[in-house]
């Protein structure tokens, strides 16, 4: 599965070239004796509540704190292009790579797709094919079939688009985990390796008990490091994921023009059980921290979420390292001097214990800080013939048009209860096959 599409093309059989060549995904499960000591003391406030270790929790669903499994080194996190695209994949004489491609559109004949057009180095190329296949994502892949003509037919119309198929689920059924994190200052002694990259080192599952909802919805990822950065060294998290969400966004696109990104409407929290399962989800954060374990190991705690601010600071950069080490270093400094750092420069706003006590400002707040989770799905549904919102069927291939699939994280009709990644490779390595039974 190529998931940056709008980096990446290729021109013929990329299925062929993409399945069965490259070395495998290595997943690496960090051990419960290597966790750092902030994750030791969230596991030992774990199993205090009764929660139980749980050893594979890509095993049998149960709930429980578990060594999270990714495919990933000490140092860095695997992508699909750097598992499958080895040296020998990428000498075979049926795959071509373009980097810095910009898709702009699909080309279809009628009722059948037959290309792509894409713009690299100032210039315009069409690329033909028996198969066209789009892996842009959940974000993308609805967008560039919408400017194809092949979506819902008042938006195609709206935009001056001629209408190809009239397939209305294109772009509807967002879906995303809503997350907020709860971070702590971590003492010295507790802090993870600077060596070892910022990523969730432990995991905690469990059932909401909420009425109306699924089992195993809801998710807590621990994290010891949060960033690349110094002042990421010293701090920690714990961000509080509704895994099985019950609100619907869409995508649509704003313009015909390729260069115009779509509008991205999440609809986080649009639906009660997510807010109440999210709410409870910073209760159970806050109760953890209470833990004499976990307050051995931490200085001060406080509500989180992924600002701009914050975004902008994880960028690496030398500027941004030197800011983050001195703010670090700020924060080493008296307890009350620290307190009153985080909260008018680091996390401004409410306090957690403030929010714990008032539902209404509980509310607010997560309203107005709850992210996704990076976990896009559904906005191009897998379905059967007789379903009004389904955009392609089980073999992956779009209604109504000849020719054209979408593999990847879109065609979910609802997002899974876990990390997406396996997921998608899933998707990918299955349709894989079945493109070269073709």
């Amino acid at each position: 599965m190529l998931p940056y599409y709008r980096k990446l093309e290729t021109d013929v059989d990329f299925a062929d070239a993409l399945h069965g060549t490259g070395g495998p995904i290595t997943v690496r499960r960090h051990r419960r004796e290597d966790w750092p000591g902030f994750c030791q003391a969230i596991a030992a406030a774990a199993a205090a509540r009764g929660w139980d270790y749980v050893a594979d929790m890509n095993g049998a669903l149960a709930s429980g704190y578990c060594a999270l499994p990714m495919s990933s080194s000490p140092q860095k996190r695997s992508s699909t292009a750097m598992g499958y695209l080895d040296t020998a994949a990428r000498r075979r004489p049926n795959l071509r790579i373009l980097c810095d491609s910009f898709v702009t559109g699909l080309v279809i004949e009628g009722r059948r797709a037959i290309g792509v057009r894409v713009r690299r180095d100032g210039s315009d190329e069409e690329f033909r094919g028996s198969e066209i296949v789009v892996s842009a994502g959940a974000l993308h892949s609805p967008a560039i079939l919408q400017r194809a003509g092949v979506g819902p037919a008042a938006l195609l119309r709206q935009r001056g688009i001629p209408i190809v198929a009239d397939i209305p689920g294109v772009g509807s059924n967002l879906q995303d985990h809503p997350c907020v994190s709860v971070a702590a200052h971590i003492k010295r002694g507790a802090r993870q390796k600077r060596a070892m990259r910022g990523a969730s080192n432990l995991a905690l599952r469990y059932d909401s008990g909420v009425p109306g909802c699924a089992p195993s919805d809801m998710y807590v990822s621990v994290t010891n490091k949060t960033s690349w950065h110094p002042l990421g060294s010293a701090l920690g998290a714990l961000t509080i994921c509704v895994y099985k969400p019950y609100s619907r966004g869409a995508v649509a696109i704003e313009s015909a023009d390729p260069r115009r990104e779509p509008r991205v409407a999440f609809n986080l929290l649009s639906d009660e059980r997510d807010l109440m399962r999210l709410a409870g989800g910073v209760v159970l954060a806050h109760e953890l921290y209470r833990y004499p374990a976990v307050q051995a190991v931490v200085n001060d705690v406080f509500p989180s979420s992924y600002t701009e601010r914050v975004r902008n600071l994880n960028r690496y950069s030398a500027l941004n390292w030197l800011r983050a080490a001195a703010a670090m270093l700020l924060l080493e400094g008296p307890g009350q001097y620290r307190r009153w750092l985080l909260r008018t420069a680091i996390s401004p706003g409410a306090e957690l214990d403030d929010l714990v006590g008032a539902a209404d400002q509980m509310r607010d707040w997560l309203r107005s800080r709850a992210m996704p989770f990076f976990h896009c799905a559904g906005t191009c549904r897998m379905g059967a013939p007789d379903d009004p919102q389904a955009v392609v069927d089980p073999e992956c291939r779009v209604r109504g048009v000849e020719h054209l699939r979408v593999i990847d994280a879109s065609v979910m009709p609802n997002v899974v209860r876990a990390n997406t990644n396996l997921t998608t490779i899933m998707i990918a390595e299955k349709m894989a096959d079945r493109l070269k039974a073709n």
